[in-house]
């Protein structure tokens, strides 16, 4: 794996022990962290949730550009096919016609009120036992330090290697 992040998903999807788990990835980008899942576990579902719109962080680009990283997520995740579901819509739009998910990752918008959305719109789709998480938890991201600190404020969460922000939801 070429990313420490990747690799403390990784292992909060084992944690889950539940080899036919279904994981929803917002923001999907070029694909790689749907790859490196769907070939570490052969079981799972994943959700690839990303509208592959005109804006990333803030940047604007073109939409040739953005055709390109959807068809590269689609190329790198097409020996799973059947255990992909694209998912070309906002986390918003997704997340009110989502059903429970095992395992909920955050890496899409980095501001803090679009990590803020994300947080409010994802955690009820996460059923009890399973795993919210995110990534970028660092002093380069400050809008996701601040949306995470501000939702989780009372409740612990953790934060893994690779700045990997997580919760395990409470089962009662």
């Amino acid at each position: 794996m070429e990313q420490p992040y990747r690799e403390s998903l990784v292992e909060l999807v084992q944690s889950l022990n539940k080899p036919n788990a279904v994981v929803v990835e917002v923001g999907v980008h070029r694909g790689r962290t749907t790859e490196q899942l769907l070939k570490t576990f052969p079981e799972i579902t994943v959700f690839m949730v990303d509208p592959w719109g005109t804006w990333i962080d803030g940047r604007e680009i073109t939409p040739e550009m953005q055709a390109g990283f959807m068809a590269e997520a689609l190329q790198r995740t097409d020996f799973a096919a059947d255990r992909r579901v694209v998912c070309r819509k906002t986390s918003e739009e997704m997340a009110a016609e989502s059903g429970m998910a095992d395992l909920v990752f955050i890496d899409a918008q980095h501001d803090y009120e679009s990590v803020r959305r994300d947080l409010v719109a994802w955690n009820p789709k996460v059923r009890p036992g399973g795993i919210f998480c995110g990534h970028d938890y660092n002093g380069n991201h400050k809008g996701v330090i601040r949306a995470v600190d501000e939702f989780f404020v009372g409740k612990e969460f953790a934060v893994a290697e690779g700045s990997v922000w997580w919760r395990q939801i409470p089962t009662a």
